[in-house]
C-alpha cells in the first residue's frame, strides 16, 4: 500500500513538471514567435525607408531638371506645363518628405528585446534643413520673372544642391536607420537564439528527468501487472495460466531436442480437515509454507506452480520418469518434515504426488496433466503421503469413478 501511494504521489510529480515544461515550452514558442515578428517588421521599416528615401532622390533630381527646363530659350507655351510639373514635384517631395519622418521611429523608441534607437536628433534636424531649404530655393524659383531665370543665382544654388547636399543627407539618413535597425535585429537574433537554446534545453531536461523515470516506472508497473497475472497472489509462486503458457513451450523444446518431460500433480492432505481445525487463515498459511518448502527443492529449470486450492503442479523439463520418481519421493519427505508454526500450535502436513511423462506422440501437455491427475488420486486412495506413477488401469479407475459422479448426479 505504501508502494503504491509512493508511485502514485511520483506519478502526480511527474505530471506536474510535465506540465510546467510544457507551459514553458509554450511561452519560449510565444516569445520567439513575438521576436521574428519584431524581427519583420524591422526589416520592413528598413525597406519602406529605403523606398521613401529612393522617392526623395528622385524628386530631388526631377525638381533640378525641370527647373533646368524652364530655364531654356523659348520656354513659353510648353513652359506652363512644366511650371505645373515642377510644382507637382515640388509638392510631391514636401509629402515625402513628411512620410519619410513617419517612417524614421523617434529616438530611443525601443522594439522587443531590440534595444532603443540610438538618437540622432541632430542628424535628423540638418536632413530637415537641407530639405525644406532645397524645397524654398525651388518655391522662390517658380515665383521667378521667366526671363530672368537662365543664369540666375537660385537656378545654379538649387542645381548645386540638387547635386550634392541633398543626397548626402538623403543617403546619410538611410544609412544610420539601416545601421540600426540591423544593430537591433542582430540583438533580436541572438534573444531568438537564446529562446531556442531555452526550448531545446528544456526538452533535453524533459527527457532526462521526466520521460526517462517516468518510461522506467511505466515498464516496471507493466511488468507487475504482467507479474500479478502471472503470478498466485497467495503463495507468490506461478499460477495456472503461466504453468499452461510456459508448459507449451518447453513440450515444443523437448519435441525439438528429443528430450523426456514430465508432469507432477501435488495435493496437501486433508485440507479440508486443516481448514476446519486450524480455520481458513492458518490454512492459508499452511499452503504458502507447503509452496515455500516445494520450491526449494527444485532447480532453475524446473515449472512449479499453484493449479488452485491445495492442488500444485511441477514440470520437470529433460527428466525422465524414473528421474521425477526420485524428485517427487524427496519433496514428499521435505513436506511430512515441515513444521508450520501457529498462534495456537504446530501445523503438520503432508502431500500425495502423482508423476506421469510426455508421450512421444504427444504435442501437448494436457493429456500428460490428466495422467499425473489420475495417478495422483490414486496416491490418494492408496492412503495419501505417497508419490505414484501413471498406469494404465488408473485411467480405468477413473472412467469408472467418473460414471459414478454421473449415475450418483443423474439419481
Amino acid at each position: 500500500m505504501h508502494d503504491t501511494l509512493g508511485e502514485a504521489r511520483g506519478f502526480r510529480r511527474a505530471t506536474f513538471a510535465y506540465l510546467l515544461a510544457l507551459a514553458l515550452i509554450a511561452g519560449v514558442a510565444v516569445v520567439t514567435h513575438l521576436v521574428i515578428d519584431a524581427i519583420v517588421e524591422r526589416q520592413a521599416d528598413t525597406a519602406r525607408v529605403v523606398n521613401v528615401a529612393g522617392r526623395q532622390r528622385m524628386l530631388s533630381q526631377r525638381i533640378a531638371s525641370l527647373a533646368e527646363q524652364l530655364a531654356e530659350p523659348g520656354a513659353t507655351h510648353p513652359g506652363a506645363t512644366t511650371e505645373q510639373d515642377l510644382r507637382d514635384a515640388i509638392a510631391l517631395m514636401s509629402q515625402s518628405h513628411a512620410a519619410l519622418h513617419f517612417a524614421l521611429p523617434a529616438p530611443g523608441v525601443s522594439g522587443l528585446f531590440a534595444g532603443p534607437m540610438r538618437d540622432h536628433a541632430a542628424e535628423r534636424f540638418q536632413l530637415d534643413l537641407r530639405v525644406s531649404g532645397y524645397l524654398d530655393l525651388a518655391r522662390r524659383y517658380l515665383q521667378m520673372d521667366p526671363a530672368t531665370r537662365r543664369g540666375s543665382a537660385l537656378l545654379g544654388a538649387l542645381l548645386a544642391q540638387a547635386r550634392e547636399p541633398v543626397l548626402s543627407e538623403l543617403d546619410a539618413a538611410v544609412s544610420r536607420y539601416q545601421a540600426d535597425s540591423e544593430a537591433a535585429i542582430a540583438r533580436l537574433r541572438v534573444v531568438l537564439a537564446v529562446m531556442l537554446a531555452v526550448m531545446l534545453g528544456t526538452l533535453v531536461v524533459e527527457a532526462l528527468l521526466i520521460f526517462r523515470p517516468l518510461f522506467h516506472r511505466l515498464r516496471a508497473a507493466q511488468r507487475r501487472l504482467i507479474e500479478a497475472a502471472l503470478t498466485d497472489p497467495l503463495t507468490g509462486c506461478h499460477n495456472r495460466r503461466y504453468l499452461m503458457e510456459m508448459a507449451a513451450h518447453e513440450v515444443e523444446r523437448a519435441r525439438r531436442l528429443d528430450q523426456p518431460l514430465t508432469v507432477l500433480m501435488l495435493d496437501i492432505d486433508r485440507f479440508k480437515t486443516i481448514n476446519d481445525t486450524w480455520g481458513h487463515a492458518n490454512g492459508d498459511r499452511a499452503i504458502v509454507a507447503f509452496a515455500a518448502a516445494a520450491a526449494e527443492g527444485i532447480r532453475g529449470s524446473d515449472l512449479f506452480g499453484r493449479l488452485g486450492g491445495e492442488e500444485f503442479a511441477l514440470i520437470l523439463p529433460g527428466t525422465d520418469r524414473a528421474g521425477a520418481e526420485t524428485a517427487a519421493e524427496k519433496l514428499r519427505a521435505r513436506i511430512a518434515a515441515e513444521r508450520v508454526a501457529l498462534p495456537d500450535g504446530e501445523l503438520r502436513m503432508t502431500v500425495s504426488v502423482g508423476v506421469a511423462a510426455l508421450r512421444a506422440d504427444e504435442a501437448a501437455i494436457g493429456p500428460a496433466f490428466d495422467r499425473a491427475d489420475q495417478a495422483l488420486y490414486a496416491a490418494k486412495e492408496g492412503g495419501r503421503n505417497r508419490v505414484e506413477s501413471w498406469r494404465p488401469e488408473f485411467a480405468a479407475a477413473a472412467r469408472h469413478s467418473a460414471v459414478v459422479v454421473t449415475l450418483a448426479e443423474a439419481g
